[in-house]
């Protein structure tokens, strides 16, 4: 049976658990946008790339999931990267696909041609065109993968319409040998200590007066927020976070004083901590 490319890029997003992909339609994306319907996936059409891109942003924040958005090439691709860009600053997984006009990065001066993957690049784990239809189910997997695993972040992957349109046998686009776990992802390093340096912190955490925690966004990711307050609780230690990893201290609690930085009511609470724990 022959698939087209975009049959096949919304088959994996499907497939990824991805319900709904943010968008503003414009060049090299309409035969994406059918296989999206095709498959079940929910198009939100937005006011302008930006907003696309902050409401991938946000659901990947919120979810711990992959939040998909998609925009049209050159200068919607760089207004997509403002959301792209926060994501990559607070490790939010999301997955920004990039139009392209048939023929991109062939030099032939294409409509608005430069170089997406060049500009995304700095602030993705990863960022690829894809090129050929047969590649295309093997990287969308390692996107999904590369946003996941270790600390989350966004990835992008430009795919010109030729690619989009092309057709390839479903027989012989071959299986995929690792299915993206989120559970598994975020859990991977659970388990994987050094028992000298755990009992380096104890030591450091016995001697010590005022210490206080620091709990960041991994914790929120790895659904660690039960065992932050019982080892805060067990240890008699206070928690603070950044401002944007709020998430991370579920609940009100005695022990969460809040957050540092700019937006700390009581910004003395690092100066006069003798040992911190970043978690």
């Amino acid at each position: 049976m022959a698939l087209t490319g975009a049959d096949i890029l919304a088959s994996e997003l499907k497939s990824h658990g991805v319900e709904f992909v943010s968008t503003l339609c414009g060049n090299g994306l309409n035969p994406f946008y059918v296989a999206c319907r095709r498959s079940g996936i929910r198009l939100i059409d937005t006011h302008n790339e930006q907003a696309a891109a902050y409401l991938a942003d946000a659901y990947g924040k919120l979810t711990g999931k992959v939040g998909v958005c998609a925009v049209s090439s050159g200068i919607a691709h760089s207004n997509a990267l403002t959301g792209v860009a926060n994501a990559y600053f607070d490790g939010s997984p999301m997955l920004l696909i990039t139009g392209a006009s048939a023929g991109y990065g062939a030099d032939r001066g294409v409509f608005q041609e430069y170089d997406q993957v060049g500009l995304a690049a700095p602030i993705c784990k990863l960022a690829k065109c894809v090129y050929r239809v047969g590649d295309l189910r093997f990287i969308v997997e390692e996107a999904f993968r590369t946003a996941l695993s270790g600390r989350p972040g966004p990835v992008h992957l430009t795919i010109p319409l030729d690619v989009l349109d092309a057709e390839a046998d479903e027989a012989t686009l071959g299986t995929r040998k690792i299915r993206v776990d989120v559970a598994s992802l975020q859990n991977s390093q659970l388990d994987v200590f050094d028992s000298d340096l755990i009992n380096e912190a104890l030591q450091m955490i016995r001697s010590s007066e005022k210490p206080l925690i620091i709990a960041g966004s991994g914790v929120f990711y790895s659904g660690g927020q039960e065992a932050l307050i019982r080892f805060s609780e067990a240890a008699g230690i206070p928690i603070v976070t950044p401002i944007w990893d709020r998430g991370s201290v579920e609940k009100p609690h005695p022990n969460f004083l809040g957050v540092i930085g700019a937006a700390s009511g009581e910004p003395r609470l690092l100066e006069d901590a003798d040992l911190i724990i970043m978690v």
